[in-house]
C-alpha cells in the first residue's frame, strides 16, 4: 500500500486526526502551499473538538463540520498522490535512529503520557469553564506532541535482534475495548493492574471512563469499537442485564468479529447464564470459562486471563518469544 492509501484508510477508520497529522508531516517541506492547507484543515478540526467539548456544537453540525474536512482531505490526497509519484522513496520515512535516541524518544513519550494523564484527571476536576478550557488547551497540545513521537517511532530501524520488535510494537500498539456493566467496575480497575506490564509493551486498553465531559458519548463508544482490535467482553449478571451493551456495543462487536476485523474475547467475572449468548461459542478467559469470582486466588485468575491475551496479542503483532 502507498502513503496515500494508508491515509485514506485512516479517513476511513474516522482516524481524520491522526490522518491530519501524519499527512502534515509528510509534505513539510515539500510543498508549502499543500503544508498550509493542512495547516487550516488541523485549525478547523482542533476548533471543532474544542467547540465540542464546549457543548457548542449539536451533533448533527459536528457531523456536517467533520465531513466537509475529510473531503479537503480527500481533495488534497489527490495532490499528494502526484509529488508522491514524482518521489516514491519519500513516501515511506527511512530515518534511522540510534538505540539511544530511540530510548530518549520512548522516555520522552512516557513522561509526556504521565502528564497527559494528571491533566485529564484535573480537567475532570476542575469546575469553573476558564480552568476547564485552559486544561483542554494544555490536553490537547500534549496530545499533539506524543502523536508526533509515536510518528517518529514508527519509522525507526535502530540495529539489534530485539530493536525491530520493539519499535514496531510501540509504533502500531493493540487497541483493546473493554465492555463492562458500570457495576463491574472494580474489576475493571483490577484487571487494568494486570494488564500493565502489557500497556508499557504493546498494548492501548480504553474504557468509557475516558470520555471527557463534552464528548459525545454514544458516538466515542462506537467509533472506539471500530477501531479496535480486541473487544474484551467482561461477563457477569450485570453485563448480561444492560440494555446499552445488549442494543449498541454487542452487535458492533459481534459484527466486526464474524468480519475477521476484530477478535473478541469474553472474560468471565461472575457466574451467569452467558452460555445461552451468541458469544458462547467463543473461547473464555481464565481457563474453562472458570468465573474469576469462584477462583481461591484473584490475583491467580488475572494471571491467567492476561496470559491468554498475551498469546492473542503477541499472534496478532507477530512475536515471537
Amino acid at each position: 500500500m502507498s502513503f496515500t492509501d494508508d491515509i485514506r484508510g485512516l479517513i476511513s477508520k474516522g482516524r481524520t486526526r491522526e490522518a491530519l497529522e501524519q499527512l502534515a508531516q509528510w509534505v513539510e517541506d515539500k510543498d508549502n502551499s499543500l503544508s498550509n492547507e493542512l495547516i487550516l484543515l488541523q485549525s478547523q478540526w482542533n476548533q471543532n473538538e474544542r467547540s465540542e467539548r464546549m457543548g457548542l456544537l449539536s451533533s448533527q453540525e459536528l457531523s456536517m463540520y467533520r465531513a466537509r474536512i475529510n473531503m479537503g482531505l480527500l481533495s488534497l490526497l489527490e495532490e499528494v498522490q502526484k509529488l508522491e509519484r514524482k518521489n516514491p522513496a519519500s513516501s515511506a520515512a527511512t530515518s534511522a535512529y540510534t538505540s539511544e535516541e530511540i530510548k530518549g524518544l520512548e522516555e520522552q513519550r512516557d513522561l509526556l503520557i504521565r502528564k497527559l494523564n494528571f491533566l485529564k484527571k484535573e480537567r475532570d476536576l476542575a469546575v469553573a469553564a476558564d480552568a476547564k478550557f485552559a486544561l483542554d488547551e494544555q490536553i490537547e497540545e500534549l496530545e499533539q506532541k506524543i502523536q508526533g513521537i509515536k510518528d517518529k517511532l514508527k519509522f525507526t530501524s535502530a540495529p539489534g535482534p530485539h530493536s525491530a520488535e520493539k519499535v514496531g510494537v510501540d509504533a502500531d500498539k493493540v487497541k483493546i475495548f473493554i465492555s463492562y456493566a458500570h457495576e463491574d467496575r472494580e474489576w475493571v480497575e483490577k484487571l487494568g493492574k494486570h494488564l500493565a506490564v502489557l500497556k508499557r509493551r504493546y498494548v492501548e486498553s480504553w474504557t468509557d471512563s475516558e470520555i471527557l465531559p463534552g464528548d459525545s458519548w454514544n458516538e466515542e463508544i462506537r467509533r472506539k469499537l471500530n477501531e479496535a482490535d480486541v473487544i474484551l467482553l467482561l461477563v457477569s449478571p450485570d453485563f448480561l442485564n444492560s440494555e446499552f451493551i445488549y442494543n449498541e456495543e454487542l452487535p458492533v462487536a459481534w459484527k466486526r468479529h464474524k468480519a475477521r476485523e476484530t477478535i473478541v474475547i469474553p472474560i468471565i467475572l461472575r457466574p451467569s447464564t452467558w452460555d445461552l449468548e451468541e458469544y458462547a461459542s467463543l473461547q473464555a478467559l481464565p481457563r474453562g470459562a472458570r468465573p474469576i469470582s469462584q477462583w481461591p486466588n484473584e490475583d491467580e485468575a488475572f494471571v491467567d486471563v492476561v496470559g491468554g491475551l498475551r498469546k492473542v496479542i503477541e499472534a496478532k503483532l507477530k512475536i515471537t518469544s
